[in-house]
């Protein structure tokens, strides 16, 4: 029977459905505008991957849509991102939250009994301790976290009326081919992109902030160990690298594959919400997941990427092949 992966074609949905396809499964996508030029660059087998044009946001189009394919199990991806959802916490709200209550709701009306979470390191906020384990206190500090905090809630809270299996995945910052860039907001692939394309990045702040960066392909190898498991002690896994790095260091690193970029990243602070080193031994015992990517290994790949893909990064960027 087919995995439904909400937010299918997106960035980290879009290699865990190549994950999945070369796992066997057929895998059913849901997004309000499908596009499939990610999928396609990683040459995924499309015909074992159904389209599924509906709207989280929207029950009674999401049911509508969703009967007409029977799924075996939900791992629900789809959400607004931070930028967006601070500039329109409304809509924050309806994908983030609504959203969530949707999937859960109808996975009660179908009886299905399996669904993966994607959820963010955002929840924890400030580190009390390190490395942060998942008992740490939540407490985010922007609505991005929140919203994603009351998806764990409400499906926590599902997960024990109904006897489901409901697994929460805590990303870290996760970072790779197919990433689209959020503006006015300093990620790892504005680095990348510039110093292969532009020869040139130039930052104002932020050297020493730290991230718990992990790499995309490692992202969604364990989102799928999550829902292939079963029987498990807890319900909620950090998912990251186990390391942080700085802006300085992924600089660096990036130098040393592209010496003849000019790499400048100032020294003065900028707002940023600090996390702790994350602590992944609980997901590398109970879902025996193993991080293969370091951060060289990671940039290196994403940089062939880039170069093999060119054509992809213009169109997204400029609107223009």
């Amino acid at each position: 029977m087919p995995i439904l992966v909400t937010g299918g074609t997106g960035f980290i949905g879009s290699h865990l459905v190549r994950e999945l396809v070369e796992r066997g499964e057929v895998v059913v996508t849901m997004s309000r505008n499908p596009d499939f030029s990610v999928l396609k660059s990683f040459d995924v087998d499309l015909d074992n991957v159904k389209v599924a044009r509906g709207d989280v946001t929207d029950m009674a189009s999401f049911l509508k849509t969703m009967k007409e394919n029977d799924v075996d199990g939900i791992i629900h991806l789809a959400s607004l991102l931070s930028v967006k959802t601070e500039a329109y916490p409304r809509l924050g709200f309806d994908v983030n939250v609504k959203g969530v209550f949707n999937v859960l709701e109808f996975a009660r009306i179908m009886n299905i009994k399996r669904v993966v979470y994607g959820s963010s390191c955002s929840v924890y906020g400030p580190a009390l301790y390190e490395p942060v384990d998942e008992e740490h206190p939540t407490n985010p500090e922007d609505l991005y976290g929140l919203t994603k905090l009351c998806g764990e809630v409400w499906g926590l809270n599902f997960s024990s009326l109904y006897n489901w299996d409901f697994t929460v995945l805590r990303l870290g910052t996760v970072y790779g081919p197919g990433q689209i860039v959020q503006p006015n907001h300093p990620m790892v692939v504005s680095l990348v992109e510039d110093a292969v394309f532009r020869k040139s990045v130039e930052w104002f702040g932020g050297e020493k902030q730290k991230l718990n960066t992990v790499y995309v392909k490692d992202a969604a190898r364990g989102i799928c160990l999550a829902y292939y498991s079963r029987d498990l002690t807890h319900k909620i896994f950090n998912i990251s690298s186990g390391v942080q790095h700085t802006f300085q260091e992924i600089g660096k690193t990036l130098n040393e594959s592209i010496p003849e970029a000019q790499i400048n990243i100032g020294r003065d602070s900028i707002n940023h919400e600090e996390i702790g080193l994350m602590d992944i031994s609980r997901a590398r015992k109970e879902l025996l997941y193993k991080p293969r990517y370091s951060l060289k290994a990671g940039v290196k790949d994403y940089i062939n990427w880039l170069q093999e893909n060119e054509k992809w990064w213009r169109y997204r960027r400029s609107g223009t092949a």
